[in-house]
């Protein structure tokens, strides 16, 4: 998909490739903005822009409304609106609304019937407008991890090779980030074994989810894009990668900061270590950030 945007590529980048500046204080995954992703999600989330989306999950009983999916939505449909839903509500982004959580557990109890053959024909043939249960917390929790897992191992086994051609690429270009075979390979390896967040359900994983959830909105959009719309899928590819090498960094960040305090309570001295990445490579991402940020201010504005 991604194979005609990085041949072209070389003659956006190369007028800035030479003049990237060290950033590694701080490795962003939100630059600038240009794709109104939230725009493209489908069927009837639009209901949702007058009213708070916990209170129109909470105030609906039909499945299909409280998901913002059509009747006809196939399994794509119902787990994208489910992904923009869980922004909109999840109680980890929104922790002062006491609704929220009510709200997210409903919101997963209707994406498991509805992404469920069997569930979806016995609600569409009784017509029930009303879920038997709602989910608790883990239930709920256990779904989310669930879509976000089969995302990242759909994103693991296509879009990411094309991520790794693209920087290697960039890399060929500006020698300066030095992205190494090694530096590289230890960083695709990084991105394979934050699996291992995702299935073990940890705190980190708390940062991570909307990061994935980010991730999955970009490649969407990307889908849309028309094949000669060199710049804007350009644009979206430079938001893609640098939120995929941004995301063990950001995970490190949030196991650093979690040892230190821990450090601090217990009166122990001595700098925290990450856990999935090494110093050099901390290095190396940093600059990269910085220059796929700076790549991507310079390409045209899409309105």
């Amino acid at each position: 998909m991604l194979s005609y945007v990085i041949g072209t590529a070389s003659s956006f980048i190369r007028p800035w490739s030479h003049s990237t500046s060290p950033q590694t204080s701080l490795v962003r995954t939100h630059g600038p903005e240009t794709f109104n992703v939230d725009s493209l999600a489908p069927g009837n989330a639009s209901q949702c822009q007058s009213e708070s989306s916990v209170h129109h999950i909470l105030r609906h009983s039909d499945l299909y409304i409280v998901l913002g999916a059509n009747r006809s939505a196939n399994q794509d449909d119902l787990r994208r609106a489910y992904m923009n839903m869980c922004r909109q509500c999840h109680p980890d982004k929104f922790p002062d609304e006491p609704l929220a959580t009510v709200a997210f557990q409903k919101l997963s109890y209707a994406y498991s019937v509805l992404s469920d053959t069997r569930k979806r024909r016995l609600y569409d043939t009784n017509g029930s407008t009303e879920p038997e249960r709602a989910q608790d917390m883990r239930d709920a929790d256990d779904t989310l991890n669930k879509v976000l897992l089969a995302i990242w191992a759909d994103f693991l086994d296509g879009d990411f090779e094309l991520i790794r051609m693209f920087l290697r690429s960039i890399g060929e270009m500006n020698p300066k980030l030095n992205f190494s075979d090694e530096t590289m390979e230890a960083l695709l390896q990084t991105l394979v074994n934050l699996r291992d967040v995702i299935v073990s359900g940890q705190q980190h994983f708390r940062l991570l989810k909307f990061e994935l959830m980010r991730l999955y909105e970009i490649q969407h959009a990307l889908r849309q894009l028309s094949y000669f719309d060199v710049p804007g899928r350009l644009k979206l590819t430079i938001q893609l990668a640098r939120l995929t090498i941004a995301l063990p960094v950001n995970v490190d960040k949030a196991i650093m900061a979690e040892q230190r305090e821990g450090s601090n309570q217990q009166g122990g001295v001595g700098r925290p270590r990450g856990r999935y990445l090494p110093s050099s490579v901390h290095s190396v991402i940093g600059l990269a950030c910085g220059f796929l940020e700076k790549g991507e201010s310079v390409l045209p504005t899409r309105a």
